[in-house]
């Protein structure tokens, strides 16, 4: 799944997103969804991380995930996504 596609499916569901790259040397993409976390699709094989930056250079990954519904739930406690 591209970067685009994904963030078509998270604006679906009612995720933010500010922006998304392309695949890179480094990555399969890249999402923003807040100015502090963003999602990372791998570059080989399926699945993706939330990332948040936690300041001075330190960043917390949230584990690998193929699911939607578990990358949205990762989202949710990263505190990107608030749940009514």
């Amino acid at each position: 799944m591209t970067a685009e596609e994904l963030s078509a499916i998270f604006s679906r569901h009612g995720v933010p997103v500010l922006g998304h790259q392309g695949a890179n040397e480094r990555l399969g993409g890249l999402i923003q969804v807040t100015e502090d976390i963003h999602v990372e699709l791998a570059k080989h094989g399926s699945g993706a991380v939330v990332v948040k930056a936690l300041g001075d250079a330190k960043f917390r990954y949230y584990a690998l995930r193929t699911k939607i519904k578990d990358l949205i739930f990762d989202l949710v406690k990263a505190g990107a996504v608030v749940v009514h």
